[in-house]
């Protein structure tokens, strides 16, 4: 799964695969234990696209300026998240 750098969901839901499949292995394929790692790779993916889409969003309105060049939101870009969200904005746009 290509992710931007740092999204956890996208770790959790590789590692909760891993160790549901082995309890299935363990197991036997039954249903419940199919169902519970459908049901785990479900969750774990939807939040990992929630936090891409969180992270575009917060890049989309950092560098969104009017026609004169000024910055929407310049609250967004302040010390302590402003290279964040710079680099975040040249690694997506490669």
């Amino acid at each position: 799964m290509a992710t931007i750098p740092g999204n956890p969901h996208a770790a959790d839901a590789e590692g909760s695969v891993k160790i549901l499949r082995a309890w299935m292995d363990r197991e036997g394929d039954t249903n419940t234990a199919a169902l519970a790692v459908a049901i785990e790779a479900q969750a774990q993916a939807t939040l990992a696209l929630a936090y891409e889409q969180r992270t575009a969003n917060l890049i989309a309105a950092a560098t969104a300026t009017y026609a004169d060049g000024t910055a929407m939101f310049p609250e967004l870009i302040h010390a302590k998240h402003g290279e964040t969200i710079k680099r975040l904005a040249e690694e997506t746009t490669r």
